[in-house]
């Protein structure tokens, strides 16, 4: 099972994954996380078409598309928005995906992961995503906020991991999920 959490960004291949970052910490003014109205679309237009907003609801935390930018669904095939996350062909992967999802949720921080799946139509998917909390009330996340780009041919060949020299990562089985934390201390 891959488990992890990764916030030093240095990782991140993708320039636009650092500018949604710094919008979304700009946002925070102070706070644990921001909340989906302290967004605005108009001021991250070049960042909207590989956006992500996902509801969050329940315990343990069910995933629902809110909104999946023009660029994920092309990528993906098929439109995405209004589906819970568990319903999405995500291939034997999903499980480890989802754990994404749910650490940013439970533990209120931004997660970075990057992914080398096959879905069960047999379409591969090799891209980064990072994914961001957000609360309605300043405590319980209700919503993340993410953006999802396609990984260069260098490094979406099969097995491609990354890491820094202060940081371990994890692989989930098959193809599976790179997903990087921070080591303790």
């Amino acid at each position: 099972m891959v488990s992890g959490l990764y916030t030093d960004l240095t990782v991140v291949h993708e320039p636009k994954l650092h500018d949604l970052y710094e919008y979304w910490d700009a946002k925070r003014r102070g706070r644990a996380m921001p909340s989906r109205a302290d967004l605005d679309p108009v001021e991250i237009p070049d960042l909207l078409a590989n956006l992500i907003l996902v509801d969050v609801s329940g315990s343990p935390p069910q995933f629902r598309i809110r909104l999946a930018g023009t660029d994920i669904v092309t990528r993906y095939g098929a439109e995405l928005t209004g589906k819970r996350l568990d319903d999405i062909d995500l291939g034997s992967d999903l499980a480890q995906i989802k754990e994404q999802y749910e650490e940013t949720a439970l533990k209120v921080v931004p997660t970075y992961c990057r992914h080398f799946i096959e879905t069960r139509k047999r379409k591969l998917l090799r891209y980064e995503r990072l994914l961001m909390p957000l609360s309605g009330d300043g405590s319980t996340v209700n919503m993340l906020l993410g953006g999802i780009y396609p990984l260069p041919p260098e490094l979406a060949a099969e097995g491609a991991m990354v890491a820094a020299p202060d940081h371990q990562e994890s692989r989930g089985s098959g193809q599976g999920v790179v997903l990087l934390r921070a080591k303790a201390g």
